[in-house]
């Protein structure tokens, strides 16, 4: 997404709060699909997810931890190609869109690929968080300044939807609907991608924090959101039924997951 749409994304972000009381009776949930993914590999789900006159749907993947390795596959201006397309070529089981960039193309924040910086950080309030891998594929998530000195890849994103501890990252003021990409990290060492209808970032983090059985997870540490709106996008080799969300444009980085 570019820097005019990401400006109007943080004119909705007040100052980091703790979300109000609330209780998983609050929020309610359907599971739609659910299937096995590719070696086991953990399990794809379609929820639904509703509280009061809020609603949205999410596509979740489930990963186990040891049972995948995600890489960033970096895409130059002029020759991006879909999600999808880059997923398939790949040769991985799945992909999410990455983080932000600009109208031109060019990577916002921090952003490493193969272990060289491309981009320095930034000290945008919407960049709160870092996703970073490791070299054996393995991703951390945390606040802004977390290391990613020994990362293979890294950017920044945001804003942290819940800090390390579950600790809300987003206000009530976070009310702008939008189509959502984001990956938490539960209790047990899951993975939890998810991409999602219009929700507000508050309704998102909110869910995940007092509903966390929806995303496959008895609690949820930490959750990142990645870029989103028309830059949304899951590809998912779901046996039977392959998953496809797509992107309303073409995006700068793909988070990719192998088998492992």
């Amino acid at each position: 997404m570019d820097a005019l749409r990401r400006a109007g994304i943080v004119l909705f972000l007040g100052l980091a709060a703790h979300l109000a009381p609330a209780s998983a009776a609050d929020w309610s949930f359907e599971v739609r699909n659910r299937a096995s993914l590719p070696g086991g590999a953990g399990e794809y789900r379609r929820v639904s997810l509703t509280r009061g006159d809020s609603a949205y749907d999410a596509d979740v993947l489930i990963l186990k931890a040891g049972r995948y390795a995600a890489r960033l596959a970096d895409q130059l201006p002029g020759h991006a190609v879909s999600v999808a397309d880059v997923v398939s070529s790949s040769k991985a089981f799945a992909g999410v869109n990455g983080g932000f960039f600009t109208e031109s193309f060019q990577p916002d924040g921090l952003y490493v690929v193969d272990g060289k910086l491309l981009s320095k950080p930034l000290n945008a309030s919407i960049l709160s968080g870092v996703l970073a891998i490791d070299r054996e594929g393995r991703i951390r998530i945390g606040p802004r300044g977390t290391s990613y000195a020994k990362s293979k890849y890294a950017f920044q994103a945001g804003p942290m939807l819940l800090h390390p501890g579950g600790v809300a990252g987003v206000s009530r003021k976070s009310t702008a609907l939008a189509r959502r990409t984001a990956i938490a990290i539960g209790k047990s060492d899951e993975l939890i991608v998810l991409a999602s209808s219009a929700v507000s970032l508050h309704d998102l983090a909110e869910s995940l924090a007092t509903l966390p059985n929806a995303f496959g997870a008895d609690e949820i540490d930490r959750a990142l959101n990645l870029d989103g709106g028309s830059s949304t996008a899951m590809s998912a080799e779901v046996p039977g039924k392959p998953v496809h969300v797509r992107e309303w444009g073409r995006v700068r980085t793909v988070v990719l997951f192998d088998l492992k």
